[in-house]
C-alpha cells in the first residue's frame, strides 16, 4: 500500500508539472483508443499472442498493423502483392468492431530490396550495372502510382484512414532530400502520392504522419508549412498523425503547449491523431516507482491534450504490452509483460474518461 501511495503522489506531482489543461473537454468529445500489433518484424508475435489479443478486445477501438502494409512486405517483388497478413488483421478488427489504420504508403524505411537493388538484371526497374538507382522521374512516379493504387484499391471502402506519406520532414524543418523519391521525383512526390491515394479511394481519410512534432519546434513548423501549402493547392490531406515516440529522458510536456500545437493544425481543417505513442524507460532498468510515474505523466499529458482538442479523434499506442515492442528491454507500453496495467494505463484512462 505504501508503494502504491508513493507512486500515486509522484504521478500527481508529474501531472501538475505538466501544466493546466486549456479549458474543459468539448461536450460529447470521445477519443478512441487504438493499438498497434504485428505478425512479424520488430514486434513479431503480438498479433498471434493470446494475451495481447485479449487486451485488444477488452480495451481498444482501433488497430494499426505494425509491418503488414509496409512496402517491403506488401510488394516484396515488383508487381507481386501479398495482402494475406494484412487481410487477416483487418478481418480480426472488423469482427470486433474496430477501426483499422493503414500505414505507411510512402516512407524512406522498410522499402523492398528491388527498389534499391544492385542486380543489373533489374534494370527495367530502375537499376543500372553500377548499382545506383537509375530511375527516371516518370518511371519512379509510375511505380509509386501502381503501388498506391493496388494497396489502397485492394482495401477501398474497408480501411478508412491511410498514412500516405511518413516522415518527409527533417528535424530542422526542411524536407528530407536524402532518399530516392525526393532525389528523383523531387518535392512533388508528396502531393502526387496524396492525389493518387485520393483517386484510389475518394472516401478514405488521408494523413501525413511524423515523429518529434508534439509541440511547436522547427520540425513541427516545417510540417505545418508543408501541410498548409498542400491544402492551399487543393491536395486532399485530411489528417495529421503525431507519432508520440518519447523516452523517459524527456521532460513531461506541458498540456497547454501540446494543445496549442494541435490547435494550429486543426485550424487548417485537419483531424489530429496520436498514432504511435510509447515512452521508453532506460534499457534494462528496473521499473522503479519514480520511472513509472514519469512514464505515466508523459502518457497522461498526451492523452489530456488530445482530449482537450476536439479535432483529436484517436490516440494509438505502438504496441499493447511490454512483451512485444520495437523498443526491446525498455518497457515502453501501458501494460507490462504480465499483461497487467501500469500507471501509464491509469493515466490514459484518467485523461480520456
Amino acid at each position: 500500500m505504501r508503494v502504491r501511495l508513493a507512486l500515486a503522489a509522484q504521478l500527481a506531482l508529474m501531472l501538475a508539472l505538466a501544466g493546466p489543461a486549456s479549458g474543459a473537454p468539448p461536450d460529447g468529445h470521445r477519443v478512441a483508443l487504438g493499438a498497434e500489433m504485428s505478425t512479424f518484424g520488430a514486434e513479431a508475435g503480438s498479433f498471434t499472442d493470446p494475451g495481447s489479443r485479449r487486451l485488444f478486445r477488452e480495451h481498444f477501438d482501433s488497430l494499426s498493423p505494425g509491418n503488414e502494409l509496409k512496402w517491403e512486405y506488401v510488394e516484396p517483388e515488383p508487381g507481386e502483392f501479398d495482402f494475406s497478413h494484412a487481410d487477416r488483421m483487418l478481418d480480426f478488427a472488423e469482427r470486433h468492431g474496430a477501426e483499422f489504420r493503414g500505414p505507411a504508403l510512402i516512407w524512406h524505411w522498410q522499402m523492398p530490396r528491388w527498389v534499391w537493388s544492385r542486380d543489373s538484371g533489374l534494370a527495367q526497374y530502375g537499376v543500372n550495372e553500377t548499382g545506383r538507382p537509375s530511375w527516371t522521374p516518370q518511371a519512379l512516379t509510375r511505380t509509386m502510382r501502381r503501388h498506391i493504387r493496388e494497396v489502397v484499391g485492394h482495401y477501398r471502402g474497408r480501411i478508412r484512414t491511410w498514412d500516405v506519406v511518413n516522415e518527409a520532414v527533417g528535424d530542422n524543418g526542411a524536407l528530407r532530400d536524402n532518399w530516392l523519391f525526393p532525389q528523383v521525383v523531387g518535392p512533388a512526390y508528396i502531393a502526387k502520392a496524396f492525389r493518387i491515394a485520393h483517386r484510389a479511394d475518394p472516401e478514405a481519410r488521408l494523413a501525413y504522419n511524423d515523429y518529434g512534432i508534439e509541440v511547436q519546434n522547427p520540425k513541427s513548423d516545417g510540417v505545418y508549412r508543408l501541410l498548409r501549402d498542400l491544402i492551399a493547392r487543393g491536395v486532399s490531406v485530411d489528417q495529421l498523425g503525431i507519432q508520440g515516440h518519447m523516452d523517459i529522458n524527456a521532460a513531461v510536456p506541458a498540456v497547454g503547449d501540446l494543445v496549442a500545437n494541435m490547435t494550429r493544425f486543426a485550424e487548417l481543417g485537419l483531424e489530429i491523431e496520436i498514432t504511435e505513442l510509447d515512452v521508453a524507460l532506460p534499457q534494462g532498468a528496473p521499473m522503479s516507482a519514480e520511472l513509472l510515474a514519469h512514464q505515466a505523466a508523459i502518457y497522461g499529458a498526451l492523452a489530456e491534450a488530445c482530449q482537450q482538442v476536439e479535432a483529436c479523434r484517436t490516440l494509438t499506442v505502438w504496441g499493447v504490452s511490454d512483451n512485444h515492442t520495437w523498443l526491446a528491454d525498455t518497457n515502453p507500453l501501458p501494460f507490462d509483460s504480465g499483461y497487467q496495467p501500469k500507471p501509464a494505463w491509469d493515466a490514459l484512462m484518467t485523461a480520456l474518461r
